[in-house]
């Protein structure tokens, strides 16, 4: 692939970034957010499928169980290191931090 070709195909790479980024720009915010749930709903269809056809014993709620499983396990990969506990809400609430949390105040 010549030098030209590349620069042909990183031009027309971004062209069609750059053409997406506008349209996506001049959608709504809720029509975004109808666009995501219908995304979740999809791919959740589709995990379910693939976890029917690999357990094909297993009920329809094993089967949704099985998927806010793996939901889960993914949610708690994404947020590792994210949060860490500084302290606990008090019932007035004000916050005990966390070495004190042990009944030294």
């Amino acid at each position: 692939m010549t030098v030209e070709s590349q620069s042909a195909i990183v031009a027309l790479q971004k062209s069609i970034l750059d053409s997406k980024a506008t349209r996506a720009a001049s959608v709504s915010p809720g029509l975004k957010m109808m666009e995501g749930v219908r995304l979740f709903d999809s791919v959740r269809e589709r995990v379910k499928a693939a976890i029917r056809s690999q357990n094909s014993d297993w009920s329809e709620e094993m089967i949704h169980q099985e998927f806010l499983d793996q939901l889960e396990k993914q949610r708690r990969h994404a947020e590792k290191g994210i949060y860490r506990l500084i302290g606990y809400v008090n019932d007035d609430g004000t916050i005990t931090p966390v070495g004190e949390a042990s009944g030294a105040t």
